[in-house]
């Protein structure tokens, strides 16, 4: 089971699978953050740094030097990290990741644990910042899957609010400088990948909740359907039952272990819509 929520422990109790937000204030909470993740890894981790070395004013090759001298840790600037970040749906971006995992595998180690400081993404055009959410959420079914732990590093000082609360939400977990009211994230059982949310989902998220399935279609075969796991859901609107029933693929959306309450809204949403009544 991965971790949803915030970690009070802190981002040293971070474990295989999860998908962390970490957000904080200025290069020297970045160190700290990456200082606490690595000391916290197994032994049989690979390590990987990605910065914006423009932006950073910290020295990892000092503060590292005995990981990065054994060639445990990888530091990469982050032109390198996400160099197919360009490809319009992620998958280019994926497969490069997925190669540093099995390249890891293949030396010896058991997963990777991977510290990135992603905070310039959140400042570009609306189109990259759309394509990062998709990112976020491919990223997240992955990592459900895959020995990885990842912790994805905000600088609150470089990002907007709007969006540091869009992008939070979708990683199960987080540290520092961050409340999302509900997060989104991916459970992997026996082959099969289920959506799971968390929280309070309340009128002004609908939007919100139509993009993420909209991403999250876009991440399954044609045709497939998407089991969403609202059991850790304590209250959901109208409104977002309504983005789940009224989506042109609503046949394909599967809501698993919902409370009394939202089950009846949902169904009864669902009647309307297809009696063509709403």
């Amino acid at each position: 089971m991965r971790t949803y929520g915030p970690i009070v422990d802190g981002i040293s109790a971070s474990r295989v699978h999860d998908h962390v937000a970490a957000v904080g204030r200025g290069s020297a909470e970045l160190a700290r953050t990456a200082t606490q993740a690595f000391a916290a890894a197994a032994t049989d981790d690979a390590l990987v740094l990605c910065l914006d070395t423009a932006e950073t004013d910290w020295d990892p090759y000092r503060a590292f030097d005995r990981e990065i001298t054994s060639g445990r840790l990888r530091v990469v600037d982050n032109a390198t990290a996400y160099a197919a970040f360009g490809e319009s749906d992620g998958a280019g971006l994926l497969r490069q990741w997925d190669a540093v995992l099995d390249q890891a595998l293949s030396d010896g180690y058991g997963g990777i644990r991977v510290v990135a400081d992603n905070s310039a993404v959140l400042t570009g055009t609306d189109v990259d910042f759309g394509r990062w959410l998709e990112w976020e959420q491919r990223t997240d079914r992955w990592q459900a899957q895959r020995p990885v732990v990842g912790v994805c590093w905000f600088d609150r000082s470089r990002v907007p609010e709007d969006r540091l609360a869009a992008v939070t939400r979708r990683h199960p977990a987080s540290v520092g400088e961050v409340t999302p009211t509900w997060r989104l994230g991916h459970e992997h059982d026996d082959g099969h990948v289920t959506l799971v949310l968390s929280g309070d989902l309340d009128a002004f998220d609908a939007e919100d909740i139509a993009l993420a399935l909209e991403i999250e279609l876009l991440l399954v075969p044609d045709g497939a359907s998407i089991d969403i796991d609202v059991v850790d859901v304590g209250y959901m609107h109208h409104r977002v039952l309504w983005e789940v029933t009224s989506t042109s693929v609503a046949d394909r959306l599967h809501l698993r272990n919902a409370s009394p309450a939202i089950r009846r809204t949902y169904e009864l949403l669902a009647d309307s819509v297809r009696a063509g009544r709403l």
